[in-house]
């Protein structure tokens, strides 16, 4: 039989995850996740912006930047980001990975050095996928210049 439910039981949701863990994991290395949190707080303690993913497999992956709306257009999100990014190039990272649905958000990750990998419509919305190599100055090291 076939089932189809939006409240899915969590023991049923658990099968799932834990068979599919399993297979992957006979077949690729062992995941090793490692959240990240990069955070910028105000004077009395309050966070007023962020960036929150983890690592694994030699990848940043971003999955939120936040900037309180007050602030922005200043250079926290960018702060906050370069803090991320070197603190995966500490964690072995040559790779970052972010998504976005904000185009003036995917125009300033490209000013940084993110590559638009993907664009998708969905809904009414574009979402923009952008990557970005970490190691430039490994590439650099090399040449004869």
């Amino acid at each position: 039989t076939i089932s189809l439910t939006d409240s899915p039981d969590p023991l049923d949701m658990q099968v799932i995850r834990e068979d599919s863990d399993g297979h992957h994991a006979a077949h690729t290395p062992p995941v090793d996740w490692l959240p990240l949190a990069v955070f910028m707080r105000d004077m009395q303690g309050n966070i007023i912006a962020g960036v929150v993913g983890g690592s694994y497999w030699g990848w940043l992956y971003i999955s939120r930047v936040w900037v309180k709306d007050p602030l922005r257009r200043r250079s926290y999100s960018l702060r906050l980001l370069k803090e991320a990014e070197k603190e995966a190039l500490r964690r072995g990272c040559e790779h970052a990975f972010i998504e976005t649905q904000d185009y003036d958000s995917m125009l300033f990750y490209e000013s940084i050095g993110y590559i638009e990998t993907k664009k998708t419509e969905e809904s009414g919305a574009t979402r923009y996928s952008l990557q970005k190599e970490l190691y430039p100055q490994r590439m650099t090291q090399g040449s004869s210049t």
